[in-house]
């Protein structure tokens, strides 16, 4: 692979040639588990973000209910005119702390993968013939590399600076499968 396309592949995943060389012994810069705190970081944001959405929600959907709960005390028929307005309120709260849990549950596991890898500071390697997919579906759209046994999701950037078929040396966090760094190989491995 020429210099040129090397300059390509490093400008696209943002790695430098000390990144290579330490992922080459397995190990993370100090520049990569700074990137990995970056994203870590921008997850909890979210989560804090999505928190306070999901309590906003909550707490109107109380203070409807309760205003809603007051009218049933004035008279049954104010009441039945509120029924609708009870269950929305409640459908509302409820709705709105589901979607925080699933958003908490299913986000969680990648914040534990993020830990991890800060924890481990490992590169693991995948080595082999590298093959892109682009997966495009009705709310979907992303880009896919396979190398060895090993996948990974990655940017169309990244996408577009990897050789269909070429055969890589791809440099990558064992927990979360973000790929760190990647070199071409002039022969089949």
């Amino acid at each position: 692979m020429s210099t040129l396309a090397s300059d390509v592949l490093a400008n696209a995943l943002n790695f430098t040639e000390a990144d290579l060389l330490a992922n080459r012994e397995g190990k993370m810069t100090t520049r990569q588990i700074k990137l990995l705190q970056r994203k870590r970081l921008g997850m909890a944001l979210v989560w804090v973000g999505a928190f306070f959405l999901a309590s906003g929600f909550a707490v109107f959907s109380i203070f409807f209910l309760v205003i809603s709960l007051k009218t049933l005390f004035r008279s049954l028929g104010d009441f039945l005119l509120s029924l609708p307005s009870i269950a929305t309120a409640v459908a509302a709260g409820a709705l709105a702390l589901g979607c925080f849990y699933l958003l908490f549950t299913e986000r969680r596991q990648r914040w534990l993968a993020y830990g991890s890898d800060l924890k481990d500071k490992i590169a693991n390697c995948a080595t082999g013939q590298l093959v892109k997919k682009e997966v495009v579906g009705s709310k979907t759209h992303y880009w896919m590399i396979s190398v060895g046994h090993e996948q990974f999701k990655i940017n169309q950037k990244v996408f577009s600076s990897f050789e269909q078929n070429g055969f890589y040396h791809v440099y990558f966090t064992p927990h979360t499968g973000i790929v760190l760094s990647a070199e071409f190989s002039e022969k089949p491995i």
